[in-house]
Order: structure tokens, then sequence, then C-alpha cells
């Protein structure tokens, strides 16, 4: 499910003309996709955006996935998250993008809970420059 998600996210993101790059490459925007299951999902993502404003701190940082879906706001008050989408937004992140600006406050799309649509996975995407990389498993 992860690599089948994963893939058609990055298609669409190449299909807008971003480069794909490593975790370790500076990226003009990181997407993480989240995962609710773990008991740690808050602290794994923490460390991640943390990893990412590391290596680029002007980089555009979005959430995706279930724990964005379950805990939007949450992450969206997470220091550097500039844009939060949920379960059913995700495969449309490129629609939800007008330029690679920070924002002062993660700004939040989701749909209803009962209207999402729940695959559960632990990815990491950057993107912009694009990365795409596991960050646990279930």
């Amino acid at each position: 499910m992860n690599f089948s998600e994963t893939s058609t996210i990055a298609r669409n993101f190449q299909d807008e003309g971003f480069d794909r790059v490593d975790f370790e490459e500076v990226a003009d925007m990181y997407v993480i996709n989240t995962c609710s299951v773990t008991e740690n999902a808050d602290k794994q993502f923490k460390q991640v955006v943390r990893k990412a404003m590391k290596l680029n701190d002007k980089a555009f940082v979005a959430a995706i996935g279930c724990y964005a879906q379950l805990k939007p706001e949450e992450l969206a008050n997470v220091d550097g998250v500039d844009l939060v989408l949920g379960a059913t937004e995700k495969f449309k992140i490129t629609d939800y993008i007008n330029d690679l600006s920070k924002n002062d406050f993660g700004e939040v799309h989701s749909c209803e809970i009962s209207e999402a649509d729940f695959m559960w996975e632990v990815t990491l995407l950057a993107t912009g420059r694009v990365l795409f990389e596991s960050t646990g498993r279930l």
C-alpha cells in the first residue's frame, strides 16, 4: 500500500515538473506521509520535520496521510509545517501548492473523518527537488 501511494503521489509531482531526490539532499519541499498506528507517531513526525528543516530551513513542509487526518491542527502547529492534508486530500497535493513560500502557520485541508479513505502507512516524501523515503514500518 505504501509503495503504491508513494508512487502515485511522486508521479503527480513529476508530472508538475518536480525532481525526486534522496533525503540527504537539500529539497525545496518535504512531504511527510504520516501514520497514526504507532504510539510514537507525534514524536516521529516532529523528528522528521526537524531533520528536513536542518537540511533546508526555507523548505516548504507538508504533512499528509492518516495522522494528518486525525490530528490536523496538532500537526499544523509543529514549527516548520506549512500545509496539512488529510487522507483523501493527499492525492491532490499539487492542487494545494501555489508556491513554495514558507507560511507563518500550517494551513489545514481535511475532509470529515467519516469521508476519509484510510490506508495505514509511514512514508516520507520530500519534494521540490522531491524526496521519497520510508520512515518506518507497521
